[in-house]
């Protein structure tokens, strides 16, 4: 059975991405492998919004980039995806990240999560490393 593409379909696609993670390039036709670090994951990213993932999973996704530069705008965005995106995953050890980006947080440790999770604004720093050190608040 041959695959069939929709191409007309494909670079409609390719445009909605670029303009919604402001994905620069001079071309939807631009080969990927030429594109920066940062502009390279912003491109994953599209790719697995295309496919109405529920959920998605981020292990470090600004590692190995500029945090002064580009980092900011790779980090994941859950609104990105509003076809039907419930989750997103981050799993990061940038505090900063991980709070900046966070409706709730597990924090694991020993491999485990102590069953309490934080909503945004019951967390902070403090209280992310005194439950990562397993001496909790």
């Amino acid at each position: 059975m041959a695959l069939s593409f929709d191409t007309r379909k494909e670079k409609q696609l390719a445009i909605e991405y670029l303009t919604k993670l402001n994905i620069k390039a001079p071309s939807i036709e631009q080969l990927v492998a030429n594109f920066q670090a940062a502009t390279r994951q912003k491109v994953v990213v599209s790719k697995v919004l295309a496919t109405d993932a529920e959920i998605m999973i981020f292990d470090e996704p600004t590692r190995g980039i500029d945090v002064g530069g580009e980092a900011g705008d790779v980090q994941p965005h859950p609104t990105a995806g509003e076809r039907r995106l419930k989750s997103v995953i981050l799993v990061s050890s940038e505090m900063e990240e991980v709070i900046g980006l966070s409706d709730r947080i597990a924090v694991l440790l020993r491999r485990q999560a102590d069953g309490q999770s934080l909503k945004r604004g019951e967390f902070d720093q403090e209280r992310i490393l005194s439950l990562a050190s397993g001496l909790a608040l």
